[in-house]
């Protein structure tokens, strides 16, 4: 989600055109300003990495 937003929009849209078609509607153009994960998914993708530039600057830094 997080690294591939245009996969992730066009996967909305393809999701939601149906539905929106069925009332009438159409998407022209849309942005995802936000995402809500109640189980912390997306924010936990990035503790890996998090760790590993947080490692690789303390090494820099001559602190390991």
């Amino acid at each position: 989600m997080v690294s591939d937003r245009q996969k992730f929009a066009e996967k909305v849209k393809d999701n939601a055109v149906p539905d929106l078609g069925a009332m009438g509607l159409e998407i022209i153009s849309f942005n995802v300003q936000n995402f809500v994960d109640n189980n912390e998914v997306i924010e936990n993708l990035g503790i890996d990495n998090i760790s590993k530039i947080k490692k690789i600057s303390r090494y820099c830094q001559g602190r390991i």
